[in-house]
């Protein structure tokens, strides 16, 4: 997992343009980033950042001696990188459960596997425990997010408009010329069963803390969750693919080998 973690994160932070910031005009900055320095917010500051930042993921990801160090700077400059991201385009939360997860990792040994030079670590125990913790931090948000829109805006969400203006929307994000929200609305019956989807999907999210006790229910919701954010991509032009990778490593394939056990 800590290998897949910043692997993924390397796949993010290379192909970003972060210098391209310094030519954009930032927003308020709030809380510590009031103290940033403006040179860090020039294309030469953001350049260094994010070279910095390379290194620092390369080095946690082969696992190199004095991990623990490497990993809180690692995990202090992905959040200065994400807040910066936040405050210059706009806020999201495609990256934040990779960035927790990431956090999760400094708490425990994570080095002495799949690591160079291999050594001693931590025992088995302090293994399973920190995937359950890593497992518990993903899968929480899930619940929290259904059980708002389940408090606040059911049934109207499900039933009402909400879904077919997200598919009309949400075409200007078509990227990859897929068109299939806008096809979609062209089919009622399609958008019916979209609804349905979006319910059900709903109700595995509400539910997802069960996998940290059901092997059987796990496997079930990494289906239902990996498969609704491929939806997600085809009809709303939304992919968060962290998610979704976390979702079948760290709960499907994890877990599955923690409960045959």
């Amino acid at each position: 997992m800590r290998v897949a973690i910043y692997a993924m994160w390397l796949l993010v932070v290379v192909p970003d343009p972060l210098a391209y910031l310094a030519d954009l005009a930032p927003g308020a900055p709030v809380g510590v980033f009031r103290w940033l320095p403006d040179a860090l917010v020039t294309s030469a500051g953001l350049g260094a950042l994010k070279v910095a930042l390379v290194v620092v993921l390369v080095v946690c990801l082969v696992g190199a001696p004095g991990y623990r160090v490497w990993a809180v700077v690692a995990s202090a400059l992905l959040t200065v990188q994400q807040a910066l991201l936040r405050e210059y385009t706009f806020v999201n939360h495609e990256e934040l459960a990779l960035l927790v997860c990431t956090w999760v990792l400094v708490l425990f040994p994570a080095a002495d596997g799949c690591s160079w030079p291999r050594r001693a670590g931590g025992s088995p125990g302090s293994h399973a425990l920190a995937l359950e913790v890593l497992t518990a931090f993903f899968v929480l948000p899930y619940t929290l997010i259904a059980a708002h829109r389940l408090a606040y805006a059911a049934p109207d969400v499900f039933t009402g408009e909400s879904l077919p203006y997200w598919l009309a929307s949400l075409n200007s994000l078509d990227r990859d010329g897929w068109g299939v929200g806008v096809w979609a609305l062209g089919h009622p019956a399609l958008v019916d069963g979209l609804k349905v989807g979006f319910f059900v999907t709903t109700v595995f999210e509400l539910l997802a803390p069960l996998c940290l006790v059901s092997r059987s229910f796990t496997l079930v919701w990494v289906a239902v969750v990996a498969g609704f954010h491929v939806v997600n991509e085809f009809t709303l032009n939304l992919f968060f693919w962290q998610n979704a990778v976390l979702a079948l490593l760290l709960v499907g394939w994890s877990r599955g080998a923690r409960f045959r056990r």
